[in-house]
C-alpha cells in the first residue's frame, strides 16, 4: 500500500466517523446536519482521490471526483448562516422563492462539470492529474467565488450584531 492510498484511507475514515459521530450527538439538530453533509463531500471527495490513485482518469472519474469541490462553496456558505447561531439576514435564511434560486449556480456548475466541456483534457501522471479547462472555465469559478463571496458577507453580517452576539 502507498503512503498516498494510505492518506487517502485515513482521511475517509476521519471524515466518515466525524460525520457519523457528529450527526448522531443531535439528528434533529439542523447544524449537525449541515456539518455531517459536509463531513460527507469531504468523504466523497476522498473516495474519488482513492480511485484516481487506482484508475486511470475517465470520463466518469473526473466528474465523481469534482462534484464535491463545486458543492462545498454552496453548503458552506449555508452553514455559516446557521452557525453559531441564525443570522437571520442572510440570504440564506430568508423566506420565500428567493433563496432557493441561491441552489442554481451550484446546479449549473455541476451540469457543467458532468457535461464535460469544463475540461477540455483530463492528464493522469504518477499519483496526480493535470487539468486543461475549457471555454466555461470562468463561468464556473466566478460561481465559486460568488459562494464565498456569500458567506463572507453572512460572516460579517453576523458580527456587525451588537455586542458581538451571533
Amino acid at each position: 500500500m502507498s503512503l498516498a492510498t494510505l492518506f487517502a484511507l485515513l482521511a475517509m475514515g476521519t471524515h466518515l466517523t466525524l460525520g457519523l459521530l457528529v450527526y448522531f450527538r443531535a439528528p434533529g439538530n439542523p447544524v449537525n446536519q449541515h456539518f455531517s453533509f459536509i463531513l460527507a463531500l469531504f468523504f466523497w471527495w476522498s473516495t474519488g482521490e482513492l480511485l484516481l490513485l487506482h484508475v486511470s482518469p475517465s470520463p466518469f472519474l473526473v466528474p465523481f471526483l469534482l462534484t464535491p469541490v463545486l458543492c462545498l462553496p454552496f453548503f458552506f456558505a449555508r452553514f455559516t448562516a446557521i452557525f453559531p447561531r441564525p443570522v437571520q439576514e442572510s440570504p440564506f435564511l430568508k423566506t420565500g422563492w428567493p433563496r432557493w434560486l441561491l441552489i442554481l449556480p451550484v446546479l449549473v456548475s455541476v451540469l457543467i462539470l458532468w457535461s464535460g466541456t469544463l475540461f477540455s483534457t483530463a492528464e493522469a501522471f504518477e499519483l496526480g492529474i493535470r487539468f486543461r479547462f475549457g471555454k466555461l472555465e470562468y463561468l464556473v469559478k466566478g460561481i465559486v467565488t460568488g459562494y464565498l463571496l456569500l458567506a463572507l458577507h453572512t460572516l460579517s453580517l453576523a458580527r456587525s450584531r451588537p455586542n458581538g452576539n451571533f
